[in-house]
């Protein structure tokens, strides 16, 4: 399964933040490069990940049950030197980041913040169906 994603911040960072978009997001998305910027002021790296579809170039849609894209990052020798890994989910990307480290965390994930994580997805899928939501 192909990753995409951006790494930033200092080549010589043992602490890394793992940014996860909301759906219809990418590690393009605005709150992405805020959260960047802040773990580069802090000196950690930072990976945007790309869920599987959200930047077009492979097969597959993002699903809030599927984690594997996390888990394969992470265990990217790019990222061997790491010492400690924050993780950080926007929205269905939380819910993602809450089912990883509930299920499947790397050894050295040390926090998850989730932002506006929806916890229960039928209730969710139900207000988003509904008509006056329709843009949406």
């Amino acid at each position: 399964m192909p990753v995409t994603g951006r790494v930033s911040g200092p080549q010589e960072a043992r602490t890394l933040l793992v940014v996860v978009h909301g759906l219809g997001g990418s590690a393009s998305s605005p709150y992405a490069l805020e959260a960047s910027a802040e773990a580069a002021a802090r000196g950690y790296a930072c990976l945007r990940l790309n869920m599987r579809g959200a930047d077009r170039s492979g097969a597959g849609i993002y699903h809030a049950g599927l984690y594997d894209e996390i888990r394969a990052s992470l265990d990217d020798e790019v990222f061997s030197r790491i010492e400690r890994i924050f993780l950080l989910g926007y929205s269905m990307g939380g819910h993602t980041s809450l089912r990883y480290a509930a299920l499947d965390p790397h050894p050295k994930l040390r926090a998850l913040t989730t932002v506006c994580a929806p916890i229960d997805l039928e209730a969710g899928c139900k207000e988003i169906d509904r008509e006056e939501r329709r843009l949406y």
